[in-house]
């Protein structure tokens, strides 16, 4: 009974030696990968931050290198260096638990032995930031700034961490502070700032502006690229928008699942669904092939409506009183519309006009004369008596539009058609055929469904 016992005790024993042994092994190791992993000139490097040479001393190291520590650090060397895609690839390769897990450690030593270092406290309050600690990560960004003031890098990913607070205000502070403090060279806070707009949901041309400066500095910057995608859709620029989007994926294939990401959220926008109802309709192969023009193959409701006034106008324009009650109906669902959805409806007839003449002559003179559009008045037609006329719910001559029975109602939709009919007009909204109006172009408040994504993918 005593040998039973004793073997037991033993095998219970043996087994406690065995896991303090792994749990030995495993603190080892990740101590060994924390100091050892990184050679002494990278830290050197690092330390006089001398990005270039960090970038040099790392070149083979790629998304694919075992170290996730290295990876993190190539990436900040990039970011630095205005080689944006670089950057964007290394993040997202070291984002897994055990890799942020392996960050952090690898900083906490870092800092323990370089503790009046800015960069240090700077890569820190990185691993702080990528695990979601974000009050402790700016409790080490504001130590980095009291070290170094102007360190354009902590700044940088301060703005990203206050983003992620919802402190936005402060974020575009230092996002500025960071953009002027580099001499304006760095490419990544001019992009951050145009997605903190997207953010914000508003300064749609500031934010049209800042990617634009970000691509004059990084031309193939993907997540620049994308943001600026993510604009010209507000703005209703499609073709522009599907091809930065198109040249985001091109260059940027680490983000490819975040581009998508964005266009789903606005194909389910245009559909009027809930993504998560969208993903059950489509099958894996449409989702991994979607894009803005397929956003709108299934139309709402409304727009449903719209169109089918339209073909109808279309078909009968040319008839008096036909096309005349085909103008009214569409001009009732037309103002019924979201503003997404009136700038959808705006291509609708700018693309059936384009095509047709005859038929743009008699829509945009309200397709309401009860005569031949081939005498009288429509020939002198003007721009400006247009614009009155139609303002006033009168046409040409002074006949009224029935539809128009409430001109400060309709008057918007005058001024719509107006632009349509006379793209040639001096300070018109119009470039290289689209439609660009900021006013009848800005969606409302709350209403843009795109995600914000910072360069520091935090």
């Amino acid at each position: 009974m005593r040998r039973h016992k004793s073997n037991f005790f033993a095998c219970i024993f043996k087994s406690l030696l065995l896991v303090f042994g792994l749990i030995i092994l495993q603190t080892t190791i990740v101590n060994a990968q924390s100091t050892v992993v990184v050679n002494k000139g990278v830290k050197d490097a690092i330390l006089a931050e001398d990005w270039s040479k960090v970038a040099d001393l790392l070149d083979q190291v790629d998304a694919q290198s075992s170290s996730p520590v290295l990876r993190v650090i190539k990436g900040h060397a990039c970011l630095a260096l205005n080689k944006n895609n670089e950057s964007l690839c290394m993040f997202l390769s070291a984002s897994s638990g055990d890799d942020l897990n392996n960050w952090d450690e690898w900083t906490r030593v870092f800092v323990k032995k370089n503790g009046k270092s800015a960069v240090a406290l700077y890569f820190k309050g990185d691993a702080l930031a990528r695990l979601g600690k974000w009050d402790d990560a700016l409790k080490a960004f504001n130590r980095a700034l009291e070290i170094k003031p102007k360190h354009v890098m902590v700044l940088n990913a301060r703005g990203v961490t206050y983003a992620a607070k919802g402190r936005l205000a402060n974020a575009r502070v230092d996002f500025d502070e960071a953009r002027r403090l580099s001499d304006f060279r760095l490419a990544d806070a001019y992009a951050n700032i145009g997605f903190l707009c997207i953010h914000r949901k508003d300064a749609v041309e500031n934010a049209l502006n800042v990617f634009n400066k970000a691509l004059k500095i990084s031309p193939h910057f993907a997540l620049a690229l994308h943001g600026r995608g993510c604009i010209e859709v507000i703005l209703y620029q499609i073709d522009k928008a599907e091809r930065d989007f198109e040249n985001a994926k091109k260059h940027g294939l680490c983000g490819k699942e975040f581009f998508l990401e964005n266009i789903l959220n606005f194909a389910a926008y245009v559909q009027g669904k809930k993504k998560e109802d969208l993903l059950v309709i489509l099958s894996n192969e449409e989702i991994t092939n979607m894009s803005l023009k397929k956003a709108f193959e299934n139309l709402t409701p409304g727009l449903k409506g719209f169109e089918h006034s339209l073909n109808n106008f279309g078909k009968f324009g040319g008839k008096p009183l036909v096309g005349q009650f085909s103008f009214n109906n569409m001009a009732k669902s037309f103002d019924r519309l979201s503003p997404l959805e009136q700038n959808i409806a705006k291509d609708m007839v700018s693309d059936m006009l384009s095509k047709n003449s005859d038929l743009s002559k008699h829509f945009y003179n309200g397709a309401s004369k009860l005569h031949d559009w081939n005498t009288g008045l429509g020939k002198n037609l003007t721009p400006e008596t247009f614009n009155l006329n139609i303002g006033n719910g009168k046409i040409g001559g002074g006949l009224t539009l029935p539809g128009f029975d409430h001109p400060d109602r309709y008057s918007n939709i005058g001024n719509t058609f107006k632009d349509l009919a006379f793209p040639h007009l001096k300070n018109s909204p119009h470039v290289d055929g689209v439609f660009t109006g900021f006013n009848s172009a800005t969606w409302d408040e709350g209403d843009w469904p795109f995600v914000a994504y910072y360069g520091l993918m935090y």
